[in-house]
């Protein structure tokens, strides 16, 4: 038998080579935040909700997509870690929602900031309780932006699998007074369901009218969560976006917003006392140089890191 004979300076090159993390951010871990900075950690989960199978592998391919190895920019900014991926049980949705409230309180006790990217929308309540837990309950504020036919069954396609509400499923498992913001990027939605939103939420707004009506109210809204509010959850679903900009055929149906508006939407935000996100809803290809959906969530990651980045009241 040959005996195979390797290159020990190969060996560690491959070994030591550049880890890809969301936005360049550098890697690290608990210790490796506190107050000041802001952490990216990702959700391997996509299997408790109604939303679609792959979703999981978003904040791998929101990884790959910063990777310098394919020529992306590194950020040179400290405060920016992406603690990698939190713990979650697959065939548990009870102990992944409660590994999930520790791992969220975990990161906000020490006294840094969060961003999730989020394999499904289920998993958003536990993240939302465990970056809250040191906020009183009443002063506690939670913002969706999503396009309203996320809470129908889709129009006839075949490529579509009907999906239940995420926002009034969201809505149902979060707890009561919390100051609720719900902008919707489609003005499809039928009249009863907007009822029915209305019923379980304080306001809801759709922003394919910002200059108008809608826009007093929306800036209205804000300011009265501004004086409601100790900390603030932004919840946003990749499907707020016209379908265009990302690669995903099941949103091919469905019609949102570009993403220069939503960036400028989630500006607007930024001064509510921002402490934690997600970012839900995206199904990415799957492949290291399968960029362009990736590049396009990228984007929309970092303009919610801007937001939150801005001082609290």
């Amino acid at each position: 038998m040959t005996k195979t004979v390797f290159d020990q300076p190969s060996i560690e090159k491959m070994l030591f080579r550049p880890v890809p993390s969301m936005l360049s951010a550098r890697a690290g871990d608990l210790p490796d935040i506190g107050p000041g900075s802001i952490a990216l950690a990702g959700v391997f989960c996509d299997h408790f909700g109604s939303g679609a199978p792959g979703g999981r592998f978003s904040a791998r391919q929101v990884r790959y997509a910063q990777w310098p190895a394919l020529g992306a920019s590194s950020n040179s900014s400290q405060d920016l870690v992406d603690v990698g991926d939190l713990n979650v049980y697959p065939l548990d949705a009870r102990k992944t929602a409660e590994s999930l409230l520790r791992q969220a309180h975990a990161i906000r006790d020490t006294g840094a900031k969060c961003l999730f990217v989020s394999g499904d929308y289920s998993n958003t309540p536990p993240l939302f309780s465990g970056s809250m837990v040191a906020v009183p309950q009443g002063r506690r504020g939670f913002i969706r932006i999503s396009r309203s036919a996320d809470m129908c069954a889709p129009v006839s396609s075949a490529l579509l699998q009907p999906r239940s509400c995420a926002t009034q499923a969201i809505a149902g498992e979060l707890p009561a007074l919390n100051p609720w913001l719900l902008l919707l990027t489609s003005s499809s939605q039928p009249e009863q369901d907007m009822q029915a939103l209305r019923g379980c939420m304080d306001h809801v707004i759709d922003l394919t009218d910002t200059g108008g009506e809608s826009g007093s109210r929306f800036q209205a809204a804000v300011d009265s969560m501004a004086e409601k509010c100790d900390a603030v959850f932004l919840s946003v679903d990749v499907d707020a976006l016209s379908s265009g900009f990302v690669g995903s055929s099941r949103a091919r149906c469905y019609e949102g917003i570009e993403l220069d508006a939503l960036s400028r939407i989630i500006a607007r935000i930024a001064a509510l006392p921002l402490v934690a996100g997600d970012l839900t809803g995206f199904v990415p290809a799957l492949g290291a140089t399968e960029r362009q959906g990736s590049a396009v969530v990228s984007s929309l990651l970092e303009a919610m890191v801007k937001a939150i980045q801005k001082d609290s009241k």
